[in-house]
């Protein structure tokens, strides 16, 4: 049971990235699902990076909770998150910079500007919330699975009902939109989470 909670939380987070782009196909052209879809790619890939931290955590966060202090661990997820901001901040400074020149060596000249709108709309709600993402499988890692998958069930949800709310009337700035508070509702879920865990 417990692996079983564990795969559906991957799923869960895997699917979280692709609800905008299925959305988007049923109220725009394909066109402008292109643009989201090349501005989406490059900022999943920026994600990727997240998961080489978040597996890391995991394991010191296993550690921690189970064989040492609470203390401790508060030490540690309080640096971490000083941390992962300073380190998120600069990355996503860079690839904010750079990816004008993205588009131009894939020679994306078509909405080059809502391109870069949305991708900057997508990379900030990234950078703002990436002291906590490497913590998005924290309550497994201290022994709540279901909590977890709560976690994962109502952030899967928010991201389905803000893209529907949003995509029919600014299309794919309302996706942008939604990926965004989706990923500011997860930092707040997160933070309060990890509170109320390790006092």
């Amino acid at each position: 049971m417990y692996g079983n909670r564990i795969v559906l939380g991957s799923v869960v987070t895997t699917l979280n990235t692709k609800i905008a782009i299925f959305v988007l196909s049923c109220f725009v052209s394909t066109t402008m699902l292109g643009v989201y879809s090349f501005a989406s790619f490059v900022g999943d890939g920026f994600f990727e990076i997240f998961y080489v931290f978040r597996a890391y955590m995991n394991t010191v966060v296993t550690n921690i909770y189970y064989n040492r202090s609470n203390l401790l661990l508060q030490r540690v997820v309080k640096k971490s998150i000083k941390v992962f901001y300073k380190i998120f901040a600069v990355l996503g400074f860079v690839l904010a910079v750079f990816y004008p020149l993205i588009l131009i060596i894939f020679q994306i000249e078509n909405h080059f500007l809502s391109n870069l709108l949305i991708f900057y709309i997508l990379l900030t709600g990234i950078v703002i919330a990436s002291a906590y993402i490497p913590f998005q499988f924290f309550f497994n890692q201290i022994g709540k699975p279901k909590e977890q998958t709560k976690f994962l069930a109502i952030l899967f949800g928010i991201t389905i009902r803000l893209n529907l709310s949003f995509i029919p009337f600014i299309g794919i700035f309302g996706a942008a939109a939604a990926i965004f508070l989706a990923n500011l509702f997860q930092m707040v879920y997160l933070k309060q989470g990890i509170r109320n865990n390790i006092k």
